[in-house]
C-alpha cells in the first residue's frame, strides 16, 4: 500500500517549488486510494487554480472545505477561487468564516479586500488591506493593492508611498511598475512615467498584442527612407490618442505604414485622413517588407513627451467627403442645439461600474443587488482588527445617474451614439426621448461625421471622447472620480484633448453634482 503522507509531502513540496504539473498526478493517484484526503483535495484543487481551470478547483476545494470546515486555509483559499468564479458573496462567507478561525492571516485580509473591490467598493477595502499589512509588513501584493485603492479615491501620495514600497521589496514586479507609471503620467512626471509604462509588456493579465515582429523595434532613429510598421496594441481610444505621433514619426524621413486589425474594427476608415501614413492594413499576412516596428504606445517615450509637448495639432483626424455630406443631409432637419449623448463603456472593463453613467439592471449599485450585503459588512467589521471598516467612509453604490433634468431642457435635439447592448441601460422612457443614431454608427468615420454636425457630445470615459477631441470638437467628459492618467484630476481640461471639457465627480460614484453642472451648461447653451 502507498505510504500515503510521504506521497503527500514530496507532492506539496513539487507543488510549492513551483512544480505543480509533477505534483498533480501524485494527488490524484493518492485520492484514488483515499477519496477523502482532505488535503490532497485542497491542494489538487489549487493545482487547477493556480492554471486557470477554476471550475475545476472550486469542485475539489469544496470538497475539502465539507471534510473539514474549520480549516482556515480551505476556507482562505475557496474564497479565493469564488472571487475568480464571480460567486463574491459565498466568498464573503468563506473569508468571514476563515477569519474567525485564524484573526491573524494577512493573506485573509488581502483576499476579504479583493472581494470588496469585486463589490465597487474601493474606500472599504483600504482598512482591510492595512489589516493585512498589519500582520504582513514586507508584502509586496498587498502594499501594490493598496497603493491601487489609494489612488483611486484620489489619495495620490500616499498611493505613490505604498508604490515604492512594493517595489522596494520587488523591483521587477510588473503590477506595481506600470501602476506607478500611471500615478506618474497623471501627476505630470512624464520622463519616469513613460519610462516605466514599458512595463505594460510583462503584465501577466494585460489585454496587450504584443508582436514578435522579424524586424527590429525601432529606436526613434532616423528612418533615411526605410519602412516602419506602426501597429496598435490597446483599445480603440488609447489608439486613437497615440496616432497623434504619426506625422511625428513620418517627419524621421520614412514610409509610414500602420496595422490596425479587425479588433479595433472600424477605426481603419477614420485613420485614412491620418497624415504621414501611406498605408493602413487591418490584416497582418497582408503586411509588405518593413525595416522597422513600433507600438503606437511606446511612440510617448521615444519622442521624449512632456506635458508641455504633447502633440497638439487639431484636428489630426476627419470623416471623409462622402460620409459628411451624408451626416449634413441627416441632421438638417433638427433646429434645435444637437447633442449627442454616450452613457456607457465598454461592460467588461474593470473600472466599469464607475464610469458609466448606466449599468446592467442587473448589476445596478452591485451591492443593492446583494440584500444580505450590508449584515455581510457587519460582520467583518465586527472581527478583531477590523474596527476602522466600520469608520471609513462609504463608496456611494455605483447606483445609475439620474438624466432626467437633461432632458427636460427646452430647445435641445438629442441624439444617442451609444452603439451595441448597452443601449438597452437607459431605461425605455429616457431612450425614446432621442434620435437613435446607431445603425448608421457602422465604423468610427461614421462616428466623426455625426460629431462634426453636432454641436455637443456629452460621453463617459469611453472611445467617442477621443473621437471627439481628435476632431477638435466640443464634448463634456462625464467622469468618475477614480482618477485617469489622460484626464489630471481636479482639472476642467486635458492637454491631450483641449476641446473636451471635464466635469469629474466630487465623490466617487456620485453623478449628482457632474449632471447639474452639465445641466446648467446646456442652459447657457440654449440661451445664447
Amino acid at each position: 500500500m502507498n505510504d500515503i503522507p510521504s506521497d503527500f509531502d514530496k507532492a506539496r513540496a513539487l507543488h510549492l517549488s513551483g512544480r505543480s504539473s509533477e505534483a498533480r498526478p501524485i494527488y490524484e493517484a493518492m485520492l484514488k486510494n483515499r477519496p477523502q484526503h482532505a488535503d490532497a483535495l485542497h491542494m489538487l484543487g489549487m493545482t487547477h487554480f493556480e492554471e486557470g481551470r477554476f471550475d475545476v478547483a472550486e469542485g475539489l476545494v469544496a470538497q475539502a472545505v465539507e471534510l473539514d470546515s474549520r480549516n482556515a486555509a480551505y476556507l482562505n483559499n475557496y474564497s479565493l477561487i469564488l472571487i475568480k468564479l464571480g460567486r463574491q458573496c459565498e466568498a464573503f462567507e468563506a473569508i468571514a468564516n476563515s477569519l474567525e478561525l485564524d484573526p491573524d492571516d494577512a493573506n485573509t485580509y488581502y483576499n476579504l479586500a479583493l472581494n470588496i473591490q469585486g463589490f465597487g467598493l474601493i474606500q472599504e477595502s483600504i482598512p482591510v488591506l492595512e489589516a493585512a499589512l498589519a500582520y504582513n509588513p514586507d508584502n509586496h501584493l498587498i502594499h501594490n493593492n493598496l497603493a491601487y485603492a489609494l489612488q483611486r479615491v484620489g489619495e495620490l501620495k500616499s498611493a505613490a508611498w505604498h508604490f515604492r514600497q512594493a517595489l522596494r521589496l520587488r523591483p521587477e514586479f510588473a503590477s506595481a511598475r506600470f501602476n506607478r507609471a500611471l500615478l506618474d503620467i497623471a501627476c505630470g512626471e512624464f520622463e519616469r512615467g513613460w519610462l516605466e509604462y514599458e512595463w505594460r509588456w510583462q503584465l501577466p493579465t494585460q489585454a496587450l498584442e504584443r508582436r514578435n515582429f522579424p524586424r527590429p523595434s525601432w529606436d526613434g532613429r532616423p528612418l533615411n527612407g526605410k519602412t516602419i510598421l506602426l501597429h496598435a496594441e490597446q483599445g480603440i481610444g488609447d489608439t486613437i490618442q497615440f496616432a497623434r505621433y504619426v506625422p511625428m514619426v513620418k517627419e524621421r524621413g520614412g514610409r509610414v505604414i500602420m496595422l490596425v486589425d479587425q479588433s479595433r474594427t472600424g477605426l481603419a476608415e477614420l485613420f485614412q485622413s491620418l497624415a504621414g501614413v501611406d498605408e493602413i492594413y487591418t490584416n497582418a499576412a497582408d503586411l509588405p517588407n518593413f525595416a522597422f516596428h513600433c507600438p503606437l504606445g511606446s511612440l510617448p517615450l521615444l519622442f521624449e513627451t512632456r506635458v508641455d509637448t504633447i502633440p497638439a495639432k487639431f484636428p489630426y483626424l476627419a470623416a471623409g467627403a462622402n460620409a459628411k455630406r451624408q451626416w449634413q443631409e441627416r441632421l438638417a432637419p433638427f433646429k434645435g442645439l444637437k447633442v449627442g449623448l454616450v452613457w456607457a463603456g465598454r461592460a467588461m472593463h474593470r473600472n466599469d461600474r464607475f464610469r458609466s453613467l448606466y449599468q446592467p439592471k442587473d448589476q445596478i449599485g452591485t451591492t443593492k443587488a446583494v440584500p444580505d450585503f450590508n449584515k455581510m459588512m457587519a460582520r467583518v467589521a465586527s472581527l478583531p482588527n477590523l474596527g476602522g471598516l466600520a469608520d471609513s467612509p462609504r463608496t456611494p453604490a455605483a447606483d445609475n445617474a439620474s438624466l432626467e433634468v437633461l432632458f427636460d431642457i427646452e430647445g435641445i435635439d438629442w441624439f444617442s451614439l451609444q452603439v451595441g447592448e448597452r443601449q438597452s441601460d437607459l431605461p425605455k422612457p429616457l431612450f425614446t426621448t432621442l434620435t437613435d443614431l446607431s445603425a448608421h454608427l457602422t465604423n468610427f468615420e461614421q462616428t466623426a461625421a455625426a460629431l462634426e454636425e453636432l454641436d455637443l457630445l456629452i460621453t463617459v470615459d469611453t472611445s467617442v471622447v477621443h473621437v471627439a477631441g481628435a476632431l477638435g470638437r466640443p464634448a463634456l467628459l462625464l467622469k468618475s472620480k477614480a482618477p485617469e492618467w489622460r484626464w489630471p484630476s481636479g482639472q476642467e481640461t486635458s492637454p491631450w484633448y483641449p476641446s473636451v471639457e471635464v466635469f469629474e465627480q466630487k465623490r466617487l460614484g456620485d453623478w449628482t453634482d457632474v449632471i447639474d453642472r452639465t445641466a446648467g451648461q446646456l442652459r447657457e447653451m440654449v440661451s445664447l
